[in-house]
């Protein structure tokens, strides 16, 4: 089956479907894109963001907690993105003490830079211990 969908103006990434991935689709449009199970519904990332995702298949979202980060790395126009990852230990309220991290990532001239922009840097020994990069995927 189809499904039919309005994109917003900007370049569009397309990210999973049955059409082939890592096609900019202009926006301000209607797109058809196939769906079904063997390969799900069709997925659009905004050009010029960085969306962290953890693939590995687990059993819970606790089992996952220290699972590394996949970037899907979605380039705007000029060949730039950006993004944030927040990481905490997603069980407590430390957070609020200041036991977070906030990073913010920037994509340009093909280097990927990662920046602590808010709270602090998890040490190997607290509850959000590190989480380390799996890939980095650019489309």
């Amino acid at each position: 089956p189809a499904a039919r969908t309005g994109l917003f103006q900007a370049l569009w990434q397309r990210l999973q479907g049955a059409s082939p991935t890592g096609i900019a689709v202009k926006g301000g449009q209607t797109v058809t894109a196939e769906a079904g199970l063997d390969y799900g519904a069709p997925v659009f990332q905004r050009g010029g963001t960085i969306v962290p995702t953890r693939e590995r298949a687990r059993r819970s979202t606790a089992a996952m907690a220290k699972d590394p980060l996949t970037l899907h790395v979605a380039l705007s126009a000029a060949g730039t993105a950006a993004g944030e990852v927040y990481l905490d230990d997603g069980d407590t309220d430390r957070h609020a003490a200041g036991e977070f991290a906030l990073y913010s990532l920037s994509y340009a001239g093909g280097a990927l830079r990662l920046t602590l922009s808010a709270g602090r840097r998890p040490d190997a020994a607290g509850p959000a211990g590190p989480v380390g990069g799996e890939r980095i995927v650019l489309y």
